[in-house]
């Protein structure tokens, strides 16, 4: 970018330059030809720094006015050309002053060039100038211009009589007119009333294109007397001006020259309105003035003067009756706009009003919105948290006891995912009405977020928060009926005593979670009263969480495989892959502990992925291996068959590792909610990727049986605890006897699970199950050590 200092350097560049001139001039004023000499290399070298340095500006200039530098570039460059071809008659062929030459013509197409570069600006920046305007004052000005030069250069050249040819007439008078054309377009570029914006550049070039016009006026004078010669001082003027030209480069780098949008604007009224006493305003008057008192002074009646002067007072009333007119439309447009005002002041009084009504219940509503949960309508956390400080510091003082209950729907996400959010907002809404109406007056009832609930009760004791835990259980168990769905909801709760249990409101909020998260484990719609022991576990639970998270990652977990067995044959047909975890510090933890805690923290997905890989890897390789094809049983959580990836994930696993879907068989609890279309569709899918489906621990869920009719499952696994009791229990073997036969009538395959004595396997064997699983045949046994065992099986059947 140029710099103070580059713009600097230049000035003083050309201040060097006219000195250098002037001096030499003074020199060698007496010596025609080093006086020639001297004229025409600086007349030629002086333009192509000019359009060395307006060139060197358009190839910067990044506004959209830089095309402008280029015209300007081009028109000194022009000058530069002609004085070339002026230096060649004179200094190589020896003509000195020739006229006209081609030379004329370059020093014509500069005049049309500085024209263009004007004329550009105003047309690249028209929607945003009253171009009318522009051109109608600066057409007063040019009148004054061109009949001034009609009577004082026109007609002198037209006149000459030493000069009788046609051409040189008209080549001579070509100068004046293009100068007129200049003075207009730079008229013109004045009056868009813009130039306050870059105000360097625009007195730079105005003031080199005065000297330019001063230079023309001067040299058309002395050719009509015969008195130029080379070198005569008139150049000076010419050169002034081309530096002048070329230094209006190094201001305003990188801004446009019109840059505002609108009329230029004065305080807080446009331009056109506000240079009233402006020089803008009073120049055309000044023009006509000018030219009348020449009229005058001339005393030579009618002439061009005359008409001119004519023209302008006709130019100038034209004027002011527009003017006249303008204001009178203003005005009215003023009185229209004072009555618009009234009636909107009116409009915005009443609008007011009513905004300020508005306000007044939104502010009402935000006040309501601030403590309140937008769907149940319940006090919020924020509310409850500051009526539980205020009754705590109360309950200090009086020494009474402070009851908090923290409620946990059981299962609601469930919910959620089967039947939609909306049927789970109803929930959510029918569920907080028989809260409020159980709790009543007693206590303050909230909204925690999501399913989760707070009640504090004050001056109250143990006994009695136990009794109201009982009754908000028993109230939640009454079946709800939402869009044609009967759902029966839990909840587990959880509950803290001040100052038992704490005296700060947010311990004992964190103590009525912890006990809540007691009585959830504890087969859930329970309540638990918080002891310290509870927060052992809890941080024991955290830390077990966290190890979780990593086991996965670290390859601890791995899996134990125990076989199913044909009950008539004795033959293994499958088995059951069975996760466990090697933690590297705590050893070999039992399921029963980290799988509730995987269900909780969602890892049993991830977690669930792996197992079904693995195992279907292994089945594989026990192929490749020779073994007989077996049934390999994955089990698969309720929030696994739930996922919205679990179908693509069991697509992947199945093509990735070469699983025969019909030897695999998906082990599913019967508390799916097979009502839900997803579970339906999860289940269809499944089925019709030729993957076997088995209900696993069947008879201790809610199943439903016409779901079980229309399903496509294809085996039954009776649940472990109505098998340990036979054939001494006659309830157990009676729903023994009932599955069996139930599965029978619907073609059903069944396997007993945990068969652990022979009296067992009898019962089982005279009901004709058809297969079994227990210790019995054998425990979950490692990798090589299920091999084995198959290996020996294969070779006992062969």
């Amino acid at each position: 970018m140029r710099n103070l200092t580059a713009r600097s350097r230049a000035i003083a560049f050309s201040t060097f330059l006219l000195i250098v001139n002037i001096i030499l001039n003074f020199l060698y004023w007496k010596n025609e030809w080093m006086l020639l000499f001297i004229s025409d290399f600086f007349q030629t070298i002086i333009p192509l720094i000019s359009s060395y340095w307006l060139y060197q500006r358009y190839s910067i200039e990044k506004s959209s006015d830089r095309r402008f530098w280029l015209f300007l570039a081009l028109a000194t460059l022009s000058f530069a050309v002609a004085m070339l071809i002026w230096s060649c008659y004179e200094i190589i062929l020896h003509i000195i002053d020739p006229f006209p030459t081609i030379a004329d013509i370059f020093w014509n197409l500069m005049n049309v060039l500085l024209f263009t570069a004007f004329m550009y600006l105003i047309i690249q920046n028209r929607k945003t100038l009253r171009v009318n305007h522009i051109l109608y004052d600066a057409s007063i000005i040019f009148v004054v211009a061109f009949f001034s030069s009609w009577e004082f250069l026109f007609l002198p050249l037209l006149n000459d009589s030493l000069n009788p040819e046609i051409l040189d007439k008209l080549m001579g008078i070509s100068y004046p007119i293009g100068d007129l054309i200049v003075l207009f377009g730079l008229l013109c570029l004045y009056y868009t009333g813009r130039t306050k914006y870059q105000p360097q550049v625009f007195w730079f070039i105005s003031l080199g294109i005065f000297h330019f016009l001063l230079a023309d006026t001067v040299y058309l004078s002395l050719i009509t007397n015969g008195s130029y010669y080379t070198g005569h001082p008139v150049e000076l003027l010419w050169a002034v001006g081309l530096l002048l030209v070329g230094l209006s480069s190094f201001f305003g780098t990188g801004k446009a020259l019109l840059p505002m949008p609108g009329p230029q604007r004065i305080g807080k009224t446009t331009s056109w309105g506000a240079y009233a006493l402006s020089p803008r305003l009073v120049m055309p008057y000044f023009g006509v003035l000018l030219l009348f008192l020449l009229t005058v002074f001339q005393e030579k009646g009618f002439n061009s003067m005359t008409i001119g002067s004519i023209i302008a007072i006709v130019l100038i009333l034209c004027r002011q009756i527009y003017t006249l007119a303008e204001n009178r439309r203003l005005l009215g447009q003023l009185t229209e706009l004072n009555k618009d005002l009234e009636q909107s002041v009116h409009d915005r009084t009443v609008a007011l009003r009513n905004k300020n009504l508005q306000l007044k219940k939104s502010i009402q509503q935000a006040e309501y919105l601030a403590y309140h949960d937008y769907l149940t309508g319940l006090p919020n956390f924020r509310y409850f948290y500051k009526q539980l400080n205020d009754t705590l510091e109360e309950a200090k003082q009086k020494e009474e006891q402070v009851a908090i209950l923290f409620l946990d729907l059981d299962r609601f996400k469930l919910i959620n995912d089967s039947f939609g959010h909306s049927v789970g907002d109803l929930l959510l809404r029918q569920t907080a009405a028989r809260l409020r109406t159980c709790v009543g007056d007693s206590g303050i009832l909230c909204r925690q977020g999501g399913d989760e609930f707070l009640l504090f009760v004050p001056n109250t004791s143990q006994n009695k928060a136990a009794k109201l835990a009982k009754d908000l259980l028993e109230s939640l168990q009454q079946v709800t009926k939402i869009q044609d769905q009967e759902l029966i909801v839990t909840s587990s709760i959880g509950v803290s005593l001040f100052p038992d249990h704490g005296e700060e409101a947010d311990l004992l909020i964190q103590r009525a979670d912890t006990a809540m998260y007691s009585a959830k484990k504890a087969l859930r719609n329970r309540f638990a009263v918080y002891h310290s022991s509870l927060t052992a576990g809890t941080a024991a639970m955290l830390h077990l969480e966290r190890d979780l998270r990593f086991a996965v990652e670290r390859q601890e977990f791995f899996l134990v495989y125990q076989p199913f067995v044909q009950i008539e044959t004795g033959q293994i047909t499958g088995v059951e892959a069975l996760v466990r975890w090697k933690h590297p510090s705590k050893g070999i933890i039992s399921p029963q502990q980290f799988i509730p805690v995987a269900e909780e923290t969602g890892l049993i997905i991830p977690m669930g992925v792996w197992i079904l890989e693995t195992s279907c890897r292994q089945w594989r390789t026990w192929k490749e291996q020779g073994l007989p094809p077996l049934t390999m049983a994955v089990n698969v959580s309720i929030n696994q068959f739930m996922d919205e990836q679990y179908l693509t994930h069991v697509r992947r696993i199945i093509d990735e590792t070469g699983m025969d879907p019909n030897y695999l068989e998906l082990e599913i609890t019967e508390n799916i909610p097979f009502a839900s279309s997803y579970a339906s569709h999860v289940v269809q899918e499944l089925f019709d990727m030729g993957v076997r489906l088995s209900i696993d621990d069947f008879g201790t869920g809610y199943s439903s049986l016409q779901y079980l009719k229309k399903l496509p499952i294809h085996t039954l696994k009776i649940d472990q605890s109505f098998i340990q009791e036979l054939p001494h229990s006659s309830s157990d073997a009676s729903i023994v006897q009932t599955i069996l036969s139930m599965a029978k009538h619907m073609h059903l395959q069944v396997i007993a699970e945990g068969v652990e004595t022979m009296e067992q396997l009898a019962f089982l064997q005279q009901h004709h199950c058809h297969a079994a699983q227990g210790y019995y045949f054998s425990k979950p046994l490692a990798l090589m050590e299920i091999e084995e065992l198959l290996t020996r099986s294969q070779a006992v059947c062969i």
